[in-house]
């Protein structure tokens, strides 16, 4: 797969790594700082990678789910 504009300014390790060193510090500390390219990146990259899924249906919002009562 040939890289997009977008994928080669994005670091994607050093965004994950951000985002895992997050976990690492009190809930009240684990702010990560993103650029607006960086989340349109990683929510994109999520969407696809997600709906390639073969058990994911890419549904509407709001859904009703019927269940047992």
């Amino acid at each position: 797969m040939a890289a997009s504009n977008d994928d080669a300014q994005v670091n994607i390790d050093d965004l994950i790594e951000r985002l895992l060193q997050a976990r690492k510090v009190p809930a009240t500390d684990n702010f990560v700082q993103m650029s607006l390219e960086e989340m349109n990146f990683l929510c994109e990259k999520s969407e696809e990678i997600f709906l390639n899924q073969p058990v994911l249906l890419d549904l509407q919002a709001p859904i009703t789910i019927c269940g047992i009562r």
